[in-house]
């Protein structure tokens, strides 16, 4: 379904701009408030490979599906 809807263009023209701007719609898509808290202030860019925020992401992530608080802050050792 997530693939649908970045391909179709339901979110508007920018998550069909570039490879990057389909990560980050697919990131907002998983968790809008995780996307928000992790890279938020800070998008990924063209060439962009975050792992530290991609793990913390993935943290806030599970965090978030078993009910646990999302606030604060996240720190992932890599």
């Amino acid at each position: 379904m997530l693939t649908y809807v970045l391909y179709s263009g339901l979110w508007g023209w920018h998550c069909k701009s570039s490879a990057i701007e389909k990560e980050n719609c697919a990131l907002r898509c998983v968790s809008a408030a995780c996307y928000e808290k992790i890279y938020g202030d800070d998008p990924l860019e063209e060439g962009e490979i975050d792992f530290k925020r991609g793990r913390e992401f993935q943290y806030c992530v599970r965090k978030e599906s078993i009910g646990e608080s999302i606030t604060g802050k996240i720190h992932v050792d890599i």
